[in-house]
Formats: structure tokens, sequence, C-alpha cells
């Protein structure tokens, strides 16, 4: 299923915005979008997802920020503390912290989009404690999985929060 025909079929759990006027790439990036996520910024420029209910009416929501919101994780979000903590612990800076982009939010769990070449569109959740502490774990491996399976697994829970979700960690990708 496309961007498009998921948005279509889910569209009582969303909340969409007007479609951003530029989506190939954010001014504050100058990394290129996966597929999926431009097309996705040609339909909409950001979304609210409700999780858990059947309509608007859901109490549980992730916010996908808008393309001119797009920064990397550790310059924007994190204000650098990420890779200073890091540092500081190891003695290297991980680039992973480089390459991730934060793409969406629900309260204190955030989701990164991975543009690292071998890592390309891999999508992982965290905490700011979780990424402190190398923690992040993967949750999909592109923007469409995840918003698919966002969609349509039931619960008041995400589905990587769910009993029986493989945790694997974004470091041993």
């Amino acid at each position: 299923m496309n961007i498009a025909q998921l948005l279509e079929a889910h569209a009582s759990r969303l909340k969409l915005q007007p479609p951003a006027e530029s989506f190939c790439c954010s001014p504050h990036l100058a990394l290129q979008l996966p597929p999926d996520l431009q097309e996705f910024y040609q339909i909409t420029n950001g979304a609210l997802v409700l999780v858990g209910g059947l309509s608007k009416q859901s109490s549980i929501s992730w916010k996908i920020n808008g393309v001119q919101s797009l920064m990397i994780a550790d310059h924007c979000f994190y204000g650098g503390k990420v890779s200073f903590e890091f540092e500081k612990l190891h003695g290297v800076c991980h680039p992973m912290f480089e390459t991730c982009v934060l793409l969406a939010g629900n309260g204190n769990t955030h989701l990164t989009i991975d543009l690292d070449q071998l890592r390309y569109g891999k999508c992982y959740a965290a905490t700011l404690e979780m990424h402190l502490m190398r923690e992040d774990i993967v949750v999909a491996a592109s923007f469409s999985e995840w918003l698919e399976r966002l969609l349509t697994t039931p619960g008041d829970r995400p589905y990587w929060e769910q009993p029986g979700f493989p945790h694997l960690s974004a470091y041993d990708q």
C-alpha cells in the first residue's frame, strides 16, 4: 500500500496538514529524504496520527513533524546533549547521531528516521534517556511500514510497546 492509499484508508484516524511547498529536502537538512517520506510530504505537511481508537476521539496520538521542522535529532531536539554525553562516556561521538532525523513524537517518546546510506529509511523509537544510553530500538524498516503498523495495530499502545515485539538495538544494525 503506498502512502496515498494508506492515508485515504485511515482518514478517520488522521488529522492532515496542507501539503508542503518543498518536500525533497528540508532547508535544515543536507540529506535526501526517503521516497515514501517524500510522497507523504507531497500530500501533507505533517499529521496527527490517532492510535488506539477508531475515530478522532482517541486520546493517544503521534505528531508527524512538517518538513520545515525536520532537523538532525541531536542538533534539534537534544540540543547537542546526546553527542556530548556519548563522547563523555565513550570517548567518541557515535556517527548515528548525525544521520537520524527527528520525525515524530508522542509526549516523551520520539521517532527518528536514519538517512545514512547503510541504514537508509530505518525508523527508531526512543526517549531522551534511551537515546543517551544507546537504547534506541528499531521499530520499522521504513516510514511507510511504521505508519501502516501504527495505524493498523489494535490496542492502546504503539505496536513496538506491545508484548512480543522484538526489541532490536538501532546500534547493532
